[in-house]
């Protein structure tokens, strides 16, 4: 047996969304620490004609593609949220002010009272029945120094996301995307491309 060490491979890598507006890509931003794992699923639906006696498969033809995409976060941003959900709004350098009318908020600790709102970045979501595609793009370094690139064209967000608080580990989320046909590229070609470096 002939084993090329280079070809294995350990750990995680750097993960990017990109936003589009219109159709104009805008590039990309890395989403930060990602922990445990990411995910590139495949999957291939296949339909079997069969005939005969005893029934034996004569033709098999691919009817469903999907590629699914999921990578678990530890640093949230709202841009990574907004990329995340598909929409929302974001507002940066302003304060808000809550159902009570005041800007006031609990001050996250065991100690009572509240504190007044600095200024910061502010998200907002929902109601709206359509959403963003992204662009996704994983890089992976072997230990050889090589790298391994996942680009997937045209990502839709999917699924829950949780976004946990912990008493007793690290607060993280998990982000899901399915890929869609980028019907612009060639027939073969149109979920993504990945790069192996030599």
């Amino acid at each position: 047996m002939s084993v090329n060490v280079e070809n294995i491979s350990l750990g995680l890598g750097n993960l990017e969304l990109g936003s589009f507006t219109a159709t104009v890509f805008d590039g990309y931003t890395d989403v930060g620490a990602i922990k445990s794992e990411v995910n590139i699923e495949h999957t291939r639906e296949v339909l079997d004609f069969e005939s005969g006696r005893p029934l034996v498969t004569l033709l098999q033809e691919v009817i469903r593609e999907s590629v699914a995409i999921t990578a678990t976060l530890a640093e949230l941003s709202l841009a990574t949220l907004k990329m995340a959900l598909g929409q929302g709004n974001i507002t940066s350098g302003t304060t808000t002010s809550f159902l009570d009318g005041s800007s006031d908020a609990m001050r996250g600790d065991l100690q009572s009272g509240k504190v007044a709102l600095g200024t910061g970045n502010l998200f907002k979501f929902g109601g709206t029945p359509t959403h963003a595609y992204v662009g996704l793009r994983f890089t992976h370094r072997k230990a050889s120094g090589k790298r391994i690139i996942f680009e997937g064209y045209k990502a839709s967000p999917q699924g829950a996301l949780t976004l946990p608080f912990r008493d007793s580990d690290w607060n993280m989320f998990t982000v899901n995307f399915r890929l869609l046909a980028d019907t612009n590229r060639a027939a073969g070609e149109q979920y993504y491309q990945l790069f192996i470096e030599t």
